[in-house]
């Protein structure tokens, strides 16, 4: 059944199963993963993206109930966005943002980045993305190139589309796996089998600012002040 899922299923379902493989199945084969997914483990995925103290997310404190609500908004968007087949816990209801984390080099780069281009905090940085894509290039063989952009835009609409994290938290990871990434903006990430559509062309014409120019680069997100500064940030 996951065999013929793999070949016929959804997107969401043949991405779940990739994230499976390297998640759940290779740390129970004594022969252990290929040279090249051990490889992109570290550069993909941190270790301090499964460390709750320092990722800076945590957990919501009402629990919001599962929902077949597309994408990021808040709930009390619901009717102005589509609706999913699929009811799940969107990783945006679950979590919020840990302004007391603490402190580690790459999250509070990560984190500073993401303020001072006042991008969003969906659920914290992406470590699904970066599995999937650490399996993607060991076992299907991608690279640079328009094959990495389709299967990253696949990733997108999972992991976005579902509600499970921003645009920013898993292009930030896609970046590292050589996908060409201006932070907030979609137009140089996106494959051409994508972008030569008249659907991607009717999309630039409605949200230009947000598919060619991307982050605000004049606004600070509120609130935050940057890590160095941040007296909130445990040792």
């Amino acid at each position: 059944a996951i065999v013929d899922t793999v070949s016929m299923g959804r997107v969401e379902q043949k991405l779940s199963i990739h994230d499976a493989v390297g998640r759940k199945l290779l740390p129970k084969i004594s022969s252990g993963a290929s040279p090249a997914y051990e490889h992109w483990g570290p550069a993909l995925r941190g270790d301090w993206f499964d460390d709750k103290d320092r990722r800076g997310r945590a957990n919501a404190q009402t629990r919001v109930p599962a929902t077949t609500m597309a994408g990021t908004v808040p709930g009390s968007d619901a009717g102005r966005v589509p609706t999913l087949e699929q009811s799940r816990n969107r990783g945006v209801d679950m979590f919020v943002r840990d302004v007391n984390r603490k402190r580690h080099a790459e999250a509070d780069d990560y984190y500073d980045d993401l303020d001072t281009r006042n991008l969003l905090f969906g659920a914290g940085i992406s470590g699904t993305t970066g599995s999937l894509l650490q399996a993607a290039i060991a076992f299907g063989g991608l690279g640079p190139g328009e094959m990495l952009k389709e299967y990253t835009l696949a990733i997108i609409g999972y992991l976005v589309g579902g509600g499970m994290h921003s645009y920013h938290e898993s292009m930030v990871i896609a970046q590292k796996a050589g996908v060409p990434y201006n932070p907030g903006a979609f137009k140089d990430s996106l494959p051409a089998s994508f972008s030569s559509s008249g659907d991607f062309k009717a999309w630039g014409v409605q949200y230009y600012d947000v598919v060619y120019l991307g982050a605000i680069h004049w606004r600070y997100n509120p609130g935050v002040v940057p890590s160095h500064l941040n007296k909130q940030l445990r040792a």
